[in-house]
């Protein structure tokens, strides 16, 4: 970073005979303005060679500012949390990323997550990390309960928060939380109203599952962001049934559910778990139930797998037909933004066997790059190499913004929520595996304005894929409720016929009595 410094002369009075101006670079070399009279060039002469060794020194040392972070973390989850932090940041600055800047992780080895009536120990340790240690960048917490409230505190903080890890209900209305997960509900909102709007649907029915996830709360809040997000870009939730665990795992009573509700909707979008395995029985049920899949369509979501995402109905090159029955003509949204080989490497570092733990790994890695990133980009912008106190600054540079991660690319939107595209699937009767169906890629300017703005929007659809053939509507011809078919006029006309008929027949009987009796007289 280039840095201006002034070196003032002064003769054997004590005045000022001239001030040398010199910019030191990061080449090391210097610019000086060199004054006229011969007593001042030997000062200042000595001067600047004074300065050139010092800023010489800090050149090569490489002069660093001190930056205290805080993490707050599950340490079921992450258990080496801080040292795995300290070793991303080595290897992020060994890229030649914020070079200049040294970091302190700060965190509570025995706090972090705590439940029932240590429920907010994560809120706690974050407030205790900022009055206490001065920290100007937070890390987590990785608790939503503790999200919401540290989301609030950390905007009057003034202090940059990151959460790599969970949702929480206010995801959508707090700008001072920089959203790093690409399964978080926000992104996976946009993805699904992406595809729905590519096969110009906009009419869905959501069937969820809060005891199906190890947080209940968690699990409720998403759901609310879901339905949030899909209102925002106008799609009609026309049925939101929760189950339970009971139902969920019972394929004949969610089939029963099913045939309950099979005139209240037709697209059904699931959300019982992070891969395909925890939707046997739903696709069994729809079998069961006979819903015909010509008119009803199903969407599966996994939010993240392993590489090759678990397909139920295989085992090896071994296919279970009636699994795969259950499943065929199923559309799969799959989130595969870490089937890359960067990541798959990164995986392999990790002690952590769990795909689940592994992402919070992996997102914890793309935070603290998001991070080294903008503050040098900031520092930059700013010319302050201590920009990083000021976390509204910071963070209005994170808005609209893309960038090269370490994974692939980065996308936050004007929300600072990332934006990371899905792929979909479609499950043909006569395929093994699930064939591609609809892109969906991110654009970063509003299609009106121009403005920045990021979105997710389909991009192209394999027209080769059987449901193309037929795509079922959304809703009924009449509607769900016949509303749209309304009959009352020709009900009218259909009984004012009727009865002129009827009137008819009585006035044809009526004359021909009435002649028959002239007749025998």
């Amino acid at each position: 970073m280039n840095r201006r410094s002034l070196v003032w002369c002064i003769d054997e009075d004590s005045h000022v005979v001239a001030v040398l101006s010199f910019l030191a670079l990061e080449s090391g070399t210097i610019a000086a303005t060199i004054p006229k009279r011969p007593k001042a060039f030997a000062l200042c002469g000595a001067a600047l060679l004074v300065a050139f060794l010092i800023r010489w020194v800090t050149v090569v040392a490489g002069e660093t500012h001190e930056v205290r972070v805080g993490l707050v973390v599950d340490h079921e989850k992450l258990a080496d949390g801080k040292a795995s932090f300290e070793r991303f940041v080595k290897q992020i600055q060994s890229q030649n990323i914020a070079k200049e800047y040294s970091f302190s992780v700060l965190t509570d080895d025995r706090r972090g997550c705590g439940v029932d009536r240590e429920q907010g120990d994560g809120a706690f340790v974050a407030a205790n990390l900022y009055f206490k240690q001065k920290i100007t960048s937070l890390f987590g917490p990785m608790c939503h309960s503790d999200l919401e409230i540290t989301g609030r505190l950390s905007n009057q903080w003034n202090i940059i928060q990151f959460n790599f890890w969970r949702d929480h209900r206010m995801d959508i209305d707090l700008q001072t939380v920089v959203q790093m997960s690409t399964s978080s509900a926000v992104n996976f909102a946009v993805n699904l109203a992406a595809l729905l709007n590519a096969l110009n649907w906009n009419k869905v029915a959501l069937f969820t599952c809060g005891k199906c996830f190890d947080d209940e709360d968690l699990a409720a809040n998403r759901y609310q962001i879901v339905n949030r997000v899909l209102n925002t870009k106008g799609m009609q939730i026309v049925l939101n049934r929760d189950l339970t665990t009971d139902e969920v795992e019972q394929p004949h009573v969610l089939a029963d559910i099913l045939n309950q509700t099979k005139l209240q909707m037709r697209i059904m979008v699931p959300f019982f778990g992070r891969d395909l395995t925890h939707y046997r029985s739903f696709v069994e049920a729809v079998k069961i139930s006979k819903l015909d899949p010509e008119q009803y369509v199903t969407i599966l979501t996994v939010f993240y797998d392993k590489v090759n995402v678990t397909l139920p109905w295989l085992d090896g090159d071994q296919v279970d037909e009636k699994v795969k029955a259950n499943f065929d003509r199923s559309i799969v949204m799959v989130n595969e933004y870490y089937n890359s080989a960067e990541a798959a490497q990164f995986i392999r570092s990790l002690s952590a066997q769990d795909p689940f733990n592994a992402q919070g790994y992996l997102q914890l890695y793309e935070s603290i790059f998001v991070d080294l990133t903008m503050l040098e980009k900031a520092a930059n912008a700013s010319g302050e190499a201590e920009i990083f106190r000021n976390g509204s600054f910071v963070r209005s540079m994170m808005r609209n913004v893309q960038m090269r991660g370490p994974f692939g690319p980065i996308y936050l939107d004007g929300n600072t929520q990332r934006l990371s595209p899905f792929a979909v699937y479609y499950v043909e009767p006569q395929e093994t595996r699930p064939v591609p169906f609809v892109s969906i890629a991110v654009t970063v300017q509003d299609p009106h304005s121009g403005e920045p703005s990021m979105n997710l929007v389909d991009s192209d659809t394999n027209t080769n894929v059987s449901l193309m053939a037929d795509i079922p509507p959304d809703m009924p011809t009449c509607g769900f409720n016949n509303e749209l078919c309304d009959q009352s006029g020709t009900i009218i006309v259909i009984a004012s016929v009727m009865a002129l008929v009827v009137a008819a027949i009585i006035m044809f009987i009526i004359f021909r009595k009435m002649y028959v009796h002239r007749s025998c007289f």
